[in-house]
């Protein structure tokens, strides 16, 4: 957690020592769903408030996980805890770069299933 945390702040660095209109980086992924003329696509974007999201919960995550290693020191599920940690992590942290209310709505909606585990 620590390393996605070091390559936040990287990635931040980057992106801020842009000018101002070029801050806002969208990668085309695929697409969902081709109907005719509309086409809904998978898109991730790396905006300054996507990035703090990310930053945030890298912050956040990296904490819990040095907390975590104590209180979790000796029990059988220890292995599994982190396993479950780091899914949660990881699907809140994908939801931020979505460019679309159908991808955040995905991240969303998975990682409130991770979160029920």
């Amino acid at each position: 957690m620590l390393v996605s945390l070091g390559v936040a702040v990287l990635i931040a660095r980057d992106l801020l020592a842009l000018p101002a209109e070029d801050r806002v980086f969208v990668r085309h992924l695929f697409d969902w769903i081709d109907v005719g003329p509309s086409v809904s696509a998978s898109t991730s974007g790396w905006t300054p408030l996507s990035l703090t999201m990310i930053l945030v919960v890298t912050a956040v995550g990296s904490l819990i996980h040095l907390y975590s290693i104590g209180y979790m020191d000796g029990d059988p599920r220890f292995g599994r805890f982190f396993a479950y940690l780091n899914l949660f992590l990881l699907l809140h942290a994908g939801a931020g770069p979505g460019e679309n209310l159908l991808v955040l709505y995905l991240g969303w909606e998975v990682w409130g299933l991770a979160r029920t585990c």
